[in-house]
């Protein structure tokens, strides 16, 4: 049933490399215009992956899920609140770019700390380079300072009456000046990310090219899978459920003027990233990849036909809209229902992801003498399957609540409150079961280090 996964000698650092560029971009109007979550996370996979040989580097992999976090909240308050004043959007920039500055301090140092360890222990070859910690530390300060140069410069400038001539050139030169600071903070941002990436780049092609290194790295895991095999199985199993457990909140629909400003995408993202970690470890994983990326294509589709019609016509009257803008009001349904139907045959396969993790991987062994426990175990699995039934049939509704939502919400505004009482009735039951599962997944592969 099971095979082992082999990690490949180099793919790790890589990347490292790849999960730092799409870090590099300046904040530019507090918007980040490439989420720094996608590099964290794939830096957090990475680190994963490498704290397995060389625990040292689990402190790193904390920080950057913290910078997950952190950039994912960014980006929803930007969409959730595209109302802000400047004066609120120097406030949430500093409030961010103190958050962003305040993980990288302890996160940076411990990044670099934990590949010194790495290739100390593993007689690596590349020289020490200690200064890419501080240019790194320099380069989230300056981003965060820098994005907010605009507004502080705009909250300086007086006001002044519109019928002079001299404020008629005043608000021209005021112009260009913020211009001018926006070009400065993305110039210079660029110049600290360029030196930060080249410096990451060095020290981590020294490993990629040390093939004796990468190879003893690679026997370390191997020896280690040989002697601890559940230690593996351990961490990908809570690997998979965390993944699992932060993506439900995704599926919720946050409306700002009828639009929905969380993309259902990164639901589908985050629970076939789980399914495709799983796929060494159970059968049958592929219906569950390819049923989550139809949904998540056909989400991503469905997410800008929907905010483009509502865009259009929230505030028009029902009534108006039946009479003149019909064909478009059924082509968002229409649409709606597709992904209604791609995310009901998702939730079913998904379902394949959870069961093996509650029938087998949450429930302790015990011996056939011990009536009593082995009553207990059956009771958890009973317990498991009626929370497994009830995520799945909740994620069902939520589907279809998803139709009802566009064909209702003009008709019927006071709707969206039906239909965010069943996100959040997903979100607890999907808490509740993914805790559970994992406290269960911890009780059976207990190890010396979690007493």
């Amino acid at each position: 049933m099971f095979e082992e996964r082999k990690m490949p000698r180099v793919t790790d650092f890589t990347l490292l490399i790849i999960g730092a560029l799409f870090m590099i971009n300046p904040m530019i109007a507090f918007v980040d215009v490439i989420p720094d979550f996608f590099g964290c996370a794939l830096i957090v996979y990475a680190l994963h992956r490498l704290s397995s040989v060389s625990p040292e580097l689990e402190e790193a992999e904390k920080y950057f899920k913290y910078m997950i976090f952190a950039s994912a909240g960014r980006v929803l308050i930007l969409f959730a609140n595209p109302g802000f004043d400047d004066v609120m959007l120097l406030t949430m920039a500093m409030v961010f770019g103190v958050i962003d500055v305040g993980i990288m301090l302890a996160g940076m140092p411990a990044f670099y700390e934990g590949l010194a360890y790495l290739n100390v222990r593993y007689g690596g070859k590349a020289q020490e380079m200690p200064e890419f910690k501080i240019v790194g530390i320099a380069f989230i300060g300056a981003r965060g300072f820098l994005s907010m140069l605009p507004y502080i410069e705009s909250l300086m400038i007086e006001e002044q009456t519109d019928e002079s001539i001299s404020a008629a050139v005043d608000e021209l030169a005021t112009g260009s000046y913020t211009l001018l600071l926006m070009l400065v903070n993305v110039v210079v941002t660029l110049i600290f990310a360029a030196f930060w990436i080249v410096m990451l780049w060095t020290y981590l092609r020294a490993f990629i090219k040390d093939r004796e290194f990468c190879e003893r790295v690679y026997a370390a895991y191997e020896e280690k899978n040989h002697k601890e095999p559940e230690f593996f199985l351990r961490r990908t199993l809570l690997f998979a459920v965390k993944i699992l457990m932060w993506s439900a909140p995704f599926l919720f629909d946050l409306l700002g003027d009828g639009k929905n400003v969380i993309p259902d995408v990164i639901f589908a993202v985050g629970a076939v990233w789980a399914a495709w970690i799983l796929r060494k470890r159970f059968e049958d994983m592929k219906p569950v990849m390819i049923s989550g990326a139809v949904y998540g294509v056909l989400s991503v589709v469905n997410f800008f036909v929907y905010n483009g019609f509502m865009q259009k016509r929230f505030f028009a009257r029902f009534d108006m809209v039946l009479i003149r803008f019909a064909s478009e009001y059924y082509v968002a349904i229409a649409f709606s229902v597709i992904e209604t139907v791609a995310l009901i045959v998702f939730a079913y396969y998904l379902r394949r992801v959870f069961m093996p993790m509650v029938e087998t991987h949450s429930v302790q062994i015990v011996p056939r003498e011990f009536v009593r426990s082995a009553r207990n175990n059956e009771i958890y699995v009973q317990n498991s399957h009626k929370l497994l039934n009830a995520y799945t049939a909740l994620l069902v509704t939520v589907a279809v609540s998803g139709t009802g939502l566009t064909a209702l919400l003009l008709p019927f505004p006071e709707y969206h409150l039906i239909h965010t009482a069943f996100n959040i009735a997903f979100f607890v039951v999907s808490l509740v079961l993914t805790s559970r599962m994992e406290k269960g997944i911890l009780a059976r592969y207990e190890r010396a280090s979690d007493v």
